[in-house]
Formats: structure tokens, sequence, C-alpha cells
């Protein structure tokens, strides 16, 4: 009965370093992500500037490229912001 007792005390102590591992696991991902989404942010701002100084120069492939990839970034932003939600 007292190794049966020794252990349930073993498991749960395995459960609990478990639990402490996988939260702090969780907190870096969550700054990992937070992190990412500032990027993102960065990332479209600068496309958008860019692509408005195109179209004021009269390059619009220039500013029809960066358009498109201002959309996948925000993309990746909406892709990243869901991720957070679910932690």
């Amino acid at each position: 009965m007292k190794r049966i007792h020794a252990d349930i005390k073993k498991s749960e102590d395995i459960i609990q370093k478990l639990n402490t591992f996988i939260s702090k696991q969780n907190g870096k991902l969550i700054q990992y992500l937070k992190q990412d989404i500032e990027d993102e942010e960065k990332a479209i701002r600068d496309y958008k500037n860019q692509i408005s100084y195109c179209r004021s120069l009269g390059d619009h492939k220039t500013a029809d490229l960066l358009e498109h990839i201002a959309k996948e970034e925000e993309i990746h932003f909406k892709e990243i912001s869901s991720r957070l939600q679910k932690i």
C-alpha cells in the first residue's frame, strides 16, 4: 500500500513539473507571437507607405506588386493573431 502511495506521489510530482514546463513554454510562445504581430503590423505600414509613394511617382507596377505583398502580410497577421487567441 505504501508503494502505491509513493507511486501516486511520484506521478503527481511529474505532472506538476510537466505543467510548469508547459506553462513556461506557452509564455515564450505568447511572447514570440506578440513580437511577430508587431513585426507584421510594421511591415504592413511600411508597404502601404511605399505603395503611396510609388503611386505618387506614377509607378503603378511597383505599387501593384507591393499591394500583393502587403496582402500576404495581412494574411500572416491574421493567422498569427488567430494562433495567439487560441492560447
